[in-house]
């Protein structure tokens, strides 16, 4: 949807409000308002109300930016549907109909539907969320993608609108790998199954996520130390694992990528658990021995990546330049002896 008054443009900011399986769904935020008295049990209340409204988790340099790139991105993300409508068809479509040359009809006839859906949803669960950690991973050790990525760690506070502060490059090649993966996916159901696929839904969101939202998700990004059983968390990804990967402190370096799941973590040896602690963490970007503070505004945060990239172009260009001048020299040099 693109907005085309003000009433479109005030639809785009409160939807996640609205919409289940949001992290900020109201239900969810709710639930989380539990499970961070849950996370603070045994420490006086004075003191935890104290720390959950401190002024810098709420108003801090880093959190203004938050917000801004909150709505600006509510009103980017507009175009999306436009997007996902445009590639998923013809994905599916091309699956599909060249899964039917090499294999012909797949007769389904007997599976129950209910198989059918739970397969879909968790099939299409798995494969997305292998997806967001496969782009996550290259977003840190690609370096024109750290760039894009950097961004989002330089929060030096953790509030729940962080989970908005991503550059729009990132944003949208994230959607548009998950987008391909699960139109995959798709294109191959559609050709088992026919019409017949659905996914399980809760209040009009996939089960799955909206169990994993619903749980701490809106936690991920904030002071509140909610961890789950060591054991869960080599399954799931836990609120604290996350901060632990936003934090600044050397052991904690491009770990616990995962979104939803921590088993990829686990498997390619990045996973790290909570601490037993409720240890305040420090977050941020430190580069030359200094922490970044660029907190203004917003085109020349979506600008800086393009041009260190480009700074960094001329100077491996320059670098090349002078080698090959160097080896003519030595060339002619060599040359003129004989």
């Amino acid at each position: 949807m693109i907005p085309s008054d003000l009433s479109d443009i005030f639809d785009l900011f409160i939807v996640d409000f609205i919409q289940p399986g949001s992290r900020f769904y109201i239900p969810a935020l709710l639930l989380a308002c539990f499970l961070t008295f849950w996370a603070y049990r045994g420490q006086e209340l004075q003191k935890t109300l104290n720390e959950l409204f401190n002024r810098d988790i709420w108003w801090s340099k880093s959190v203004r930016l938050d917000y801004k790139l909150f709505f600006t991105l509510s009103i980017l993300l507009g175009i999306w549907p436009l997007v996902v409508g445009a590639i998923q068809i013809p994905i599916v479509h091309t699956i599909r109909d060249t899964l039917l040359q090499q294999s012909g009809y797949f007769n389904a006839d007997s599976w129950p539907s209910w198989t059918i859906m739970a397969l879909y949803t968790f099939i299409l669960f798995i494969v997305a969320d292998f997806t967001q950690f496969i782009v996550h991973v290259a977003f840190h050790k690609i370096p024109f993608l750290w760039e894009f990525h950097k961004l989002h760690h330089t929060a030096t506070t953790l509030n729940p609108f962080t989970v908005y502060r991503f550059h729009p490059v990132e944003i949208f090649t994230g959607k548009f790998c998950v987008l391909v993966s699960i139109s995959t996916v798709t294109g191959v159901f559609v050709h088992l199954f026919g019409g017949r696929i659905s996914i399980f839904l809760v209040m009009g969101a996939p089960i799955i996520n909206f169990c994993l939202d619903s749980f701490g998700g809106v936690l991920r990004h904030t002071i509140v130390p909610f961890r789950y059983p060591e054991l869960i968390e080599k399954i799931i990804i836990s609120p604290r694992q996350h901060q632990l990967h936003h934090s600044r402190v050397h052991k904690h370096f491009d770990k616990n990528f995962g979104n939803g799941l921590a088993v990829w973590d686990l498997i390619f040896g990045s996973l790290i658990h909570s601490p037993k602690t409720n240890d305040p963490l420090n977050y941020g970007v430190i580069e030359d021995g200094k922490l970044i503070e660029d907190h203004g505004f917003i085109s020349n945060l979506f600008i800086n990546p393009f041009r260190v990239l480009f700074t960094k172009a001329i100077g491996r260009l320059k670098s090349l330049l002078i080698k090959a001048l160097n080896k003519l020299k030595s060339f002619n040099i060599l040359k003129s002896t004989h």
